[in-house]
């Protein structure tokens, strides 16, 4: 992936010398953190005794910042980075049709709401008081309220229902049977509450309307946006027309000025980039990576494999319904200890005939 990212400028031939930076950059801030999280786990095992401590030391932190952000309609993280210039996600920009949307501890809602989702499956895999899950999930679940999008709510529900079938299926099967309809009560009895209403109102107008009277992308919008990328995916099928090819023509100032495409600013998810920027050779080795992963850890894993693969289901999906810019930093280094730990218990099993425990 490393080297078609360093040759896909010669074939571009827009970007010259810029193209091989900007490749570098981009590798850097994505599948390279799978890499760093591989190695950043010391073969020393201990870490994984204490692995507990250090999830609740996140979720403190998170849960504090997210709720001091929202109750004080104020983002930190980018007012403290104002006076470099403007933020897309300043504190009155986050005062929406939907509500203030908390970034938390991030520069995007969406990216906090992605941290909160991870550490609610990471909660939920290592903890084993049942309270305990309880009262943190749902101090985390009240934060993905606070960032005012729905997406988080869409991969933590599916990454939970992935995980309870890699855990146990029938008991799965028992707990939507039984979950789905409370979950219809809990919405029916909280609906007057502003900030649920909102996320309800939402959800009922994307299925009736597809989203015309809600903020964000409609259904309609997203059709057209596809087309497009389609269109220019056409013109440089096999290797794309190069990193940062989007971003340039969603930008009224960028190189392609003359195929300006303002519709296409609010494009939302990875096939959108991948084929516009990347083309169907970069595309073939992102699906091999994804699936080479899921069946290493579905293959080696054993219990532990269950939140290795929900971990991987919830940054494909996020990546593939959001702006995927940041979510590698969330999910892919734990994706890269958790790979390390499948390196660590096999040299254990080879060398003492038995494997370490995360738990």
């Amino acid at each position: 992936m490393f080297v078609f990212l360093l040759i896909q400028p010669l074939f571009t031939g827009w970007s010259g010398i810029k193209g091989v930076n900007w490749a570098i950059q981009d590798f850097l801030s994505t599948y390279f953190l799978f890499i760093l999280g591989f190695v950043s786990l010391p073969s020393n095992v201990n870490i994984w005794k204490n692995i507990k401590k250090y999830i609740y030391i996140i979720i403190l932190v998170v849960v504090l910042v997210g709720y001091m952000s929202y109750f004080m309609a104020e983002n930190f993280v980018t007012l403290a980075h104002s006076s470099s210039g403007e933020i897309l996600w300043s504190s009155d920009r986050a005062l929406s049709e939907r509500g203030f949307r908390s970034t938390g501890t991030q520069f995007s809602p969406n990216i906090f709401g992605l941290i909160n989702v991870t550490l609610i499956l990471l909660l939920f895999h290592f903890e084993k008081n049942n309270y305990v899950k309880l009262i943190g999930a749902g101090l985390l679940l009240m934060n993905i309220f606070f960032c005012g999008t729905r997406a988080p709510f869409v991969v933590l529900l599916l990454s939970l229902i992935v995980y309870g079938f890699l855990i146990n299926k029938k008991q799965m099967l028992k707990s939507l049977c039984l979950g789905l309809p409370l979950l219809v009560v809990f919405i029916y009895f909280l609906r007057d509450i502003p900030i649920v209403q909102s996320y309800v109102e939402g959800v009922l107008d994307i299925l009736l309307t597809g989203g015309e009277n809600t903020g964000g992308s409609s259904v309609e919008l997203r059709n057209y946006q596809m087309a497009t990328a389609l269109m220019y995916f056409a013109e440089a099928p096999w290797v794309g027309h190069g990193i940062y090819y989007t971003m340039n023509l969603i930008n009224e100032n960028g190189l392609f000025y003359n195929r300006y495409n303002s519709l296409l600013a609010g494009a939302e998810g990875y096939p959108f980039y991948l084929l516009i920027d990347y083309g169907v050779i970069y595309i073939t080795l992102v699906i091999f990576f994804m699936a080479r992963a899921t069946l290493y850890f579905y293959r080696n894993l054993n219990i532990h494999r269950s939140i290795a693969i929900a971990l991987l289901f919830a940054e494909i999906l996020f990546v593939m319904t959001s702006q995927p810019a940041h979510s590698w930093e969330v999910l892919f280094p734990w994706l890269g200890l958790f790979m390390r730990y499948v390196y660590n218990s096999n040299l254990e099993k080879k060398t003492y005939g038995y494997c370490i425990s995360l738990r």
